[in-house]
């Protein structure tokens, strides 16, 4: 998903390619639009120095945005994200986070536990993760991380892809 509030800074210093489900045109002169399902990406293996997805693979999949109903797009979006990244390249993102059961808010978006958040991202190296609380004030550690069944929190991970396209899942 390419929010436009989240792409703006970057636009300012990179030529950056936003892809989205729903067709929209650039208004800037470095930014290439793709429109297509994450699922599915009509790009090259290894094509990115960075894949940033920002509050959007928890929609992927639900029909909210446009999409087609997919119970595993999330699955498959990550697998597409990491197929286009560069080997050492990194995998930035965010999504929701529960330590109670994980669910699906009916159509706005899926709630993930951390195992499944690393699943995602098997065969990449961590370098750093952060987990912010709703309830808490700010970051806070993974055992703070809601188990509340009604809430959830905030992930941040960032991966990075091993020099031949493979990686140790682990702290780096």
């Amino acid at each position: 998903g390419s929010y436009r509030h989240f792409i703006l800074g970057l636009l300012a210093h990179f030529p950056i390619t936003t892809i989205d489900i729903r067709g929209r045109k650039s208004i800037f002169q470095n930014e290439t639009v793709i429109t297509c399902d994450a699922k599915k990406l009509n790009l090259p293996d290894h094509s990115f120095d960075l894949v940033l997805s920002m509050c959007a693979v928890e929609h992927f999949g639900l029909g909210r945005y446009g999409d087609q109903f997919d119970s595993s797009a999330d699955r498959k979006a990550f697998a597409e994200m990491l197929r286009v990244l560069k080997p050492g390249g990194r995998l930035i993102f965010t999504t929701t986070i529960t330590r109670a059961q994980p669910s699906i808010a009916f159509n706005a978006h899926r709630i993930y536990r951390h195992e499944m958040l690393q699943s995602f991202c098997a065969g990449l190296v961590c370098v750093e993760e952060k987990f912010y609380s709703h309830k808490l004030p700010g970051f806070c550690s993974p055992e703070e991380v809601t188990t509340d069944p009604k809430g959830w929190d905030v992930y941040l991970g960032c991966w990075k892809k091993g020099g031949k396209g493979k990686g140790r899942k682990g702290k780096g």
